[in-house]
């Protein structure tokens, strides 16, 4: 009986070592999970739903929500990545762990970024800058500041800061050999995105060379069948389609389409310019058939953006609530003003873009009016105090009024009318008539004033210059009005706009990009 005992603890005991040594061994392996993500992103989940569900370390827990997340993130189940990221974060609140608490704000500012946000984004890195300068291990810190790098290089890249992004990036040349070798799809993924950079730059060798490099390092770390191969294809494609080497970017493209594991972004990406490549081979059928299937992901993924923007928000403002109830006194008033200010952001975003697509409407009315050949005329509001006033009326014989009619449509169509000092008086001696027939012509004819006529004239006139030489663009409001007889800038904007309802400044933007588009 006492040995069967004996044997009974002995057992127990082996089962509890086995487990905690099976529990170090893959906590130690956690910064090779992170690479594994690139090749096997559904294995890693089923890997970090294992420590969700045996591990009772915090820790653990926290590190398994973050490698899930990015899988998740790779598959294209934003969502569920942002639901893990602050479920990560919520548990790391309790306890002092750096690292793995830089990586998940790191991963929220990505989140945050790729919504426009960011502010917000910006405030994470922030958070993870102050937190990764406590790291202590020299490999967990390599890490953590090459995640960082990525992101706010990725921040500079948005806003065309390009210099400034390959900068941040070569921050990362001192710790560069460490990171290959622990986690080498971080290093590829940063230099990747130095030779984005360099594609956006217009720098092709460069950024050719760097894409190369790193097909180099895929097939020497295994990574061949991984999510950054597509995207190092795609640089090369792209790289090649700049270069009208249409046939060498279709082999790169129809190759990156082969990997199992391509992000659904990167995918549309590759899907696009296939379609713009095969245009240029004159393969219509092909080119029709991947904007089709591109078309299709678009709307996808649009649809995807909606529900991510709502998780986003909402997790926001429950992260906010949480801080509000834990600090109430210091942090109600900056919550509400967070709030106020995001609301005010997406209101103000909402209705600007309605404004340009009423104006960009009316734009278009106006191209078409001045191809059909018609003038623009001052909208007239009734019972407006600026309507044509009624007048007892003035006889003028036949003869006369038809001499007039005739001397006025050969007026319209000189250009006497900019002249600034043009007046009733000044047009009633150069049309050889009074001033009292000149106005009951204009009023009975023209059905306006004579100052409604005048600036008619002007407006139609210095339109019809800008859409003919497109020189006039690259002018200065003030010298518009100039030339086109209005004395100064403020009465030229205001007699624009109530003629076209658009202000010249906006008339000016959508007329380039009319242009644009055109050629």
């Amino acid at each position: 009986m006492i040995r069967y005992v004996f044997y009974i603890l002995i057992s127990l005991l082996l089962s509890v070592v086995s487990y905690g040594q099976e529990n170090a061994i893959e906590t130690l392996n956690f910064n090779k999970s992170i690479n594994t993500i690139y090749q096997d992103p559904d294995q890693t989940i089923k890997i970090a739903n294992y420590f969700l569900k045996k591990s009772p370390s915090k820790i653990d827990n926290a590190k398994a929500l973050y490698l899930r997340s990015e899988s998740q993130k790779l598959k294209g189940n934003n969502a569920q990545s942002i639901e893990d990221l602050y479920q990560a974060k919520n548990i790391l609140e309790s306890i002092n762990e750096n690292y793995i608490t830089s990586l998940v704000l790191v991963g929220l500012a990505q989140q945050c970024r790729y919504q426009g946000m960011h502010n917000v984004s910006k405030s994470y890195l922030s958070n993870a800058t102050s937190l990764i300068t406590y790291i202590l291990d020299p490999y967990e810190k390599d890490i953590a500041l090459s995640k960082l790098h990525q992101e706010q290089s990725a921040i500079f890249i948005s806003e065309s800061h390009f210099n400034d992004a390959f900068e941040i990036l070569l921050k990362q040349n001192n710790n560069n050999d460490a990171i290959k070798k622990i986690v080498p799809g971080l290093y590829l993924e940063t230099e990747n995105l130095k030779a984005q950079i360099k594609l956006a730059s217009d720098e092709l060798e460069s950024a050719k060379t760097i894409f190369n490099e790193s097909l180099i390092v895929l097939k020497s770390q295994q990574l061949e069948d991984s999510s950054i191969k597509a995207v190092t294809q795609l640089g090369l494609g792209e790289v090649y389609f700049n270069e009208n080497e249409h046939k060498i970017a279709k082999g790169f493209l129809l190759e990156s389409l082969q990997v199992n594991i391509i992000e659904p972004k990167i995918k549309l990406r590759i899907l696009n310019l296939l379609s713009k490549v095969y245009k240029q081979l004159d393969s219509i059928s092909l080119s029709q058939k991947y904007y089709t299937e591109s078309s299709l992901l678009s709307a996808s993924l649009v649809n995807d953006e909606r529900s991510v923007r709502n998780v986003l928000l909402s997790k926001i403002e429950e992260n906010q609530k949480d801080t509000l109830e834990k600090d109430l006194n210091n942090y109600y008033v900056l919550g509400a003003l967070i709030f106020t200010v995001l609301l005010i952001i997406l209101l103000s975003y909402y209705f600007y873009n309605r404004k340009l697509d009423r104006e960009y409407r009316q734009f278009e009315k106006i191209i078409k009016q001045i191809e059909n050949k018609e003038k623009l005329e001052m909208v007239v509001i009734e019972n407006a105090t600026n309507n044509v006033k009624e007048t007892k009326g003035v006889f003028i014989p036949s003869g006369t009024k038809n001499a007039i009619l005739a001397r006025l449509e050969a007026f319209e169509n000189s250009d006497r009318f900019i002249n600034p000092n043009m007046s009733l008086a000044l047009l009633a001696k150069q049309l050889k008539t009074n001033t009292k027939y000149i106005s009951e012509i204009i009023r009975t004819h023209k059905n306006k004033n004579f100052n409604t006529y005048i600036n008619e004239l002007r407006i139609n006139y210095i339109i019809n210059l800008m859409q003919g030489d497109a020189q006039y663009l690259n002018y200065k409001v003030s010298y518009l009005a100039e030339k086109c007889g209005f004395s100064s800038h403020s009465s030229f904007t205001v007699v624009f706009k109530s003629i076209t309802d658009i202000t010249p400044k906006q008339f000016v933007v959508f007329l380039k990009k009319n242009n644009k588009v055109a050629s």
